[in-house]
């Protein structure tokens, strides 16, 4: 008589070690995170991404379920108030702010730490400034145009065709940022007064970075292999702040 052996269904499990000295167990297509003791410091999920928390970045990780993500902290609590279509690393996750970008039926917004929403919802966010740490800007596109906000006092510039970073966005204390009509770009500071002549979007897009000299009123345009490529000239605006607040009220926005 020929017997028949039995399969015993065995659970299929793995371990991904992570730089952080945590581990994420995957077992039956669910993953967890368990700390250097053994204990499980996550429920389980579909996906937990390796950053933040699991690259020693921050105390804080992203982790995904049902095509959903929320952020949580090392303790387990949720951070987001509810889970999103998609939650961006750059910001809190990655331990450069406490500021984080979710996108949410194709909109995005910013929110801090404590789940507070800081923005409106817009067709996109830049990373850069606020979300990265760098100052207390933001820019935005909405509706083909750019413009852009403070963290505490909104909306600081008209709407443009296109907004570039430097300056006022990545840093703070520069006070100044690039804005574009059509073909034709210039400098305007942070009150929204314009204080260089036009010149060719082309220029632009040749520049990876710019130098501010604020004592000799000119702004380097620099390409990728560090080469000033052109120099634009422009009057250094000194503002208070009652000013900067009394010309936000004039725009009304």
């Amino acid at each position: 008589m020929r017997y028949r052996r039995k399969r015993r269904k065995t659970q299929r499990s793995s371990i991904i070690e992570t730089r952080s000295g945590y581990v994420i167990v995957k077992k039956n297509n669910k993953h967890a995170i368990f700390d250097k003791d053994g204990k499980q410091i996550s429920d389980w999920f579909d996906w937990i991404a390796l950053d933040g928390l699991l690259a020693g970045k921050s105390n804080y990780y992203l982790a995904k379920e049902n095509d959903k993500w929320a952020i949580f902290d090392r303790d387990g609590k949720m951070i987001t108030k509810e889970w999103y279509d998609f939650i961006f690393l750059d910001g809190l996750v990655d331990g450069e702010s406490e500021y984080y970008i979710v996108e949410k039926n194709k909109k995005y917004a910013i929110f801090d730490k404590d789940g507070r929403q800081i923005s409106d919802w817009y067709d996109w966010i830049e990373k850069y400034g606020l979300v990265k740490g760098k100052s207390d800007y933001y820019f935005v596109k909405d509706n083909g145009k750019e413009a852009v906000f403070h963290k505490d006092l909104g909306q600081v510039t008209n709407w443009f065709d296109r907004i570039y970073a430097w300056g006022l966005i990545v840093y703070e204390k520069d006070e100044y940022y690039f804005g574009c009509l059509g073909e034709n770009c210039a400098i305007y500071h942070k009150n929204g007064k314009k204080v260089s002549d036009d010149f060719p979007l082309q220029v632009i897009k040749l520049t990876e970075r710019v130098n501010f000299n604020h004592q000799l009123g000119v702004a380097e345009m620099i390409d990728a292999l560090g080469k000033v490529i052109h120099v634009i000239e422009y009057q250094p605006y000194s503002l208070k702040r009652e000013e900067f607040l009394d010309y936000t009220k004039l725009l009304n926005i």
